[in-house]
């Protein structure tokens, strides 16, 4: 499955599960190298050995995605207008290399819809219209937005609907050299992730920005994480999404300011591209206001000059040279390392004089924060290095590495949950507020284009447990993530929550409960009380996950769904059932990558408050506040089924069957009401 961007793992209206990849290596002409493909087997364990059979279980659809082959993904795109003749997506050279990233399927049509990456605008700061695409593709330079795109024969074939985010300062909808007058240029929105957030009734995309230097176009001067979000009932449109930035979700998806995820203070980036200039701005620690500019080194004197920048750093000013390799006090005595609190942004900041490769003195600086978490790898300051100053108050900020988060809901903790690259956990009650992330542990693994799966269902990407898999297509990893145990003296780790009955009490599993979908009562054989069991963790089974058993007191038997085949129990509009209890995960099934458990687990979703909508510039406070959901504030809870990610739903004959989760449907409001 190896492929050059994050697969997507989803489950179709029959019950199918399927596993999304594609590869776009810039072929000048078709070479059968640029694809679209669609895995199909009963979970992605089984996609994976089923590879390998003879004969091949895992079956599969391919769609050619090579930019100059007719009826492609993204086929001469230039040439598309909409209903009134106005052309939908601009595209100078029709040179677009697309890649799907996550799938979400129209509970209304049955329609697939995704996330597309479009690279484009192979060479973009040449104006040479002379050059042939072959030329331009050679380069591997190229400018980025990302798409939305329908498929109607399941992954066999996908048609583009439109840009739904792209890059500020780009009028025309792509690059020109008018554009960025300057020494720098926009590379626009790449490296995108989908999240379905069934909470609060929003898609979000999780993506990279970078501002990137014309004299290496490879180098950037700025980059930061930045994110999208849109109304579900939108069905992904153009038009309906917008930007974070600077706390709020005003920016339009189309050409509005990117903003910056997980910053010290919120800070916010803005870049101004005739005077090459990021500013990071925002409010410090101590409440001061802060305004960080880019700062790059590069020697600008004579052999014998130096090239230095001032720090404060309890209470005194040290200057640091990274040319001569000193740190000097204000009196000029040198010290061999420096280290200190932020005044600005309260990061502990530490500079250290070592020795290079070739036994020559260095600065290295690193940036950590309150948490311990790594603001930056430990960097080598020296000619062309870019780091952020604030002048009037000395403070220094220099902005983590581009990551690719893969956020998901985790059921054990009842948080939104990031995982990244650089290995940090983060869990979030509200991912309106997007720079609210509370580090909670660490376990780095080594992948590319990576995304996170449940392991005890092997087809749920958007849930976590306390355990969970890392999947990275481009290697053809998987790792199994399990937060180290908690330890006395442990400041920091992921804290499982129990779910509550309809009195908001912690549920017990020594307790019964009347299990209520939609107003009406759950039985089995007339029998209407239920017991919760926990389904433990499969690789420390000290602790539970948030996923659960439901047991009738009376009848012994536990809550299912009905169905002879596994993808009959997943497809909508299965019917509720019980039966005896079903087997768990097995780590050993299919080949060590593991088999999913039963259709006999459940987890209770809370849903919030708020009303999804697209915000603009003019949206009062009253209207922005409205459409933020805290999981804090639920409005109700549905009963999911961790295997197919669909709600238990109250039919009007009062039967119950599985449906797509809706947002706060009344017939999916999931209650536990205690019997005693």
């Amino acid at each position: 499955m190896d492929s050059d961007i994050a697969g997507s793992a989803y489950v179709d209206a029959d019950g199918q599960f399927h596993w999304s990849a594609a590869a776009n290596l810039y072929d000048a002409t078709d070479q059968g190298r640029n694809w679209e493909r669609t895995f199909t087997n009963t979970d992605l364990g089984a996609v994976t050995t089923g590879l390998s059979t003879s004969p091949q279980t895992t079956t599969l659809l391919q769609d050619d995605s090579h930019p100059d082959l007719a009826g492609s993904i993204c086929y001469q795109l230039d040439s598309r207008t909409d209903s009134s003749g106005k052309k939908i997506m601009p595209s100078p050279y029709n040179d677009d290399h697309c890649d799907i990233v996550g799938v979400w399927i129209d509970p209304s049509t049955k329609t697939w819809y995704a996330v597309v990456n479009d690279e484009f605008e192979f060479d973009p700061l040449n104006s040479d219209t002379s050059l042939t695409e072959a030329q331009r593709l050679s380069t591997g330079i190229h400018s980025n937005r990302i798409l939305v795109a329908t498929s109607t024969d399941k992954g066999a074939t996908w048609q583009s609907k439109g840009a739904i985010v792209t890059a500020p300062n780009e009028p025309d909808g792509y690059l020109t050299q008018s554009d960025y007058p300057g020494n720098t240029w926009s590379y626009g929105e790449s490296g995108t992730r989908l999240f379905i957030d069934h909470s609060t009734g929003y898609f979000y995309l999780y993506y990279d920005y970078q501002v990137r230097k014309k004299s290496n176009q490879n180098s950037s001067i700025a980059q930061w994480n930045a994110a999208a979000r849109a109304p579900i009932s939108g069905k992904m449109a153009p038009g309906t999404w917008n930007k974070f930035y600077d706390g709020s979700w005003t920016q339009p998806g189309i050409g509005g300011l990117d903003g910056s995820v997980n910053t010290p203070g919120g800070l916010s980036p803005l870049y101004t591209p005739s005077t090459d200039t990021v500013a990071w701005t925002g409010t410090g620690t101590s409440g001061q206001s802060l305004h960080y500019t880019n700062h790059t080194l590069a020697y600008q004197g004579p052999p014998t000059g130096t090239r230095d920048f001032d720090v404060q750093a309890n209470g005194k000013t040290y200057t640091i040279d990274y040319f001569g390799a000193t740190i000097k006090d204000a009196d000029g005595n040198s010290v061999p390392s420096l280290t200190y609190v932020d005044p600005g942004i309260g990061y502990t900041n530490t500079f250290e004089i070592t020795k290079d490769s070739n036994g020559n003195n260095q600065i290295v600086f690193s940036q950590y924060s309150p948490s311990g978490q790594a603001s930056n790898a430990p960097v080598a300051l020296h000619s062309g290095v870019t780091i952020y100053l604030d002048e009037a108050n000395g403070s220094i900020f220099m902005p983590r590495p581009l990551d690719a988060w893969a956020i998901s809901y985790n059921t054990d903790s009842q948080r939104y949950q990031a995982f990244g690259y650089d290995g940090y956990l983060l869990q979030n009650t509200d991912l309106s507020k997007m720079n609210d992330w509370t580090t909670v542990a660490y376990a780095p693994v080594s992948s590319g284009y990576m995304t996170t799966l449940d392991y005890g269902s092997m087809t749920n990407q958007n849930i976590t447990t306390r355990s969970f898999y890392a999947v990275s297509d481009l290697n053809g990893h998987v790792d199994r993530i399990t937060p180290a145990a908690h330890q006395a003296g442990q400041t920091t780790f992921t804290l499982h929550r129990p779910i509550t009955d309809s009195n908001g009490n912690t549920v017990k599993s020594s307790s019964s409960y009347e299990l209520q979908i939609g107003g009406d009562s759950v039985q089995d054989a007339n029998y209407g009380t239920w017991k919760v069991v926990p389904v433990m963790d499969s690789f420390d089974s000290r602790y539970e996950t948030g996923i659960y058993k439901i047991e009738n007191t009376a009848t012994g038997k536990y809550l299912t769904v009905d169905g002879s085949t596994i993808q009959q129990r997943r497809s909508w509009g299965a019917g509720e059932a019980t039966g005896p209890e079903e087997a768990n995960f097995d780590p050993s099934g299919n080949g060590g990558l593991g088999s999913g458990g039963g259709t006999d687990q459940w987890y209770l979703l809370p849903q919030a408050s708020n009303t999804a909508t697209t915000l603009s510039s003019s949206s009062s406070a009253a209207a922005q506040a409205a459409a933020d959901g805290s999981l804090t504030s639920v409005g109700q809870y549905v009963l999911v089924n961790r295997d197919s990610n669909l709600a238990l739903t109250v039919q009007s004959d009062g039967t119950f069957k599985l449906e797509p989760i809706g947002f706060r449907q009344t017939d999916q409001r999931a209650q536990l009401v205690p019997t005693a």
